[in-house]
């Protein structure tokens, strides 16, 4: 062989390291997506000990009626914000993508509020609290914190996606 060609060996490392650098590209995502799901896999399992608390406590069925609804607004509300969030960040993308710098849409900036339920709704479970113990209370009030920040870190994934 000549200097000017290049030996089989030295393809054949060119071609490795490139498909190690693609093997890596590719499993970061899965491996940054394996790491997502176990923090909000965390969060579920909170949710599922808060949930076995209320049920030990031996409600009526009015009470346990009542608790579904009350967490499922939530849940309502929560998977209504992510929705909302993932559209602002998509059309940030558009934006950014045609040369002009969007407004910022940051997690801090988010209003509390934006995961409050209706307040028609509120006004009706609040009336329903009414019906459970304090302790009852404690556990519903602590489900639907854990909703609110499970939902808080899905926001936080999803951010931290588009910025990528």
């Amino acid at each position: 062989m000549n200097d000017d060609k290049m030996s089989f060996e030295q393809w054949m490392n060119i071609i490795y390291n490139a498909l190690v650098v693609l093997m890596q590209n590719d499993l970061h995502r899965f491996n940054t997506n394996f790491e997502q799901k176990k923090i909000l896999f965390t969060y579920d399992i909170h949710d599922v000990h808060l949930v076995k608390s209320f049920y030990e406590l031996s409600p009526i069925e009015e009470q346990v009626y009542s608790a579904q609804q009350i967490w499922r607004s939530k849940l309502r509300a929560c998977e209504k914000v992510i929705s909302q969030q993932k559209k602002r960040w998509s059309m940030s993308d558009q934006v950014m993508v045609k040369g002009i710098i969007p407004g910022t849409h940051s997690i801090t900036n988010m209003k509390q509020n934006e995961f409050d339920i209706d307040g028609s709704d509120q006004k009706n479970q609040l009336s329903s609290m009414e019906c459970f113990s304090h302790s009852m209370r404690a556990i519903i009030q602590a489900c639907l914190d854990n909703i609110e920040q499970r939902a808080q870190q899905i926001i936080k994934f999803i951010h931290a996606s588009s910025q990528e």
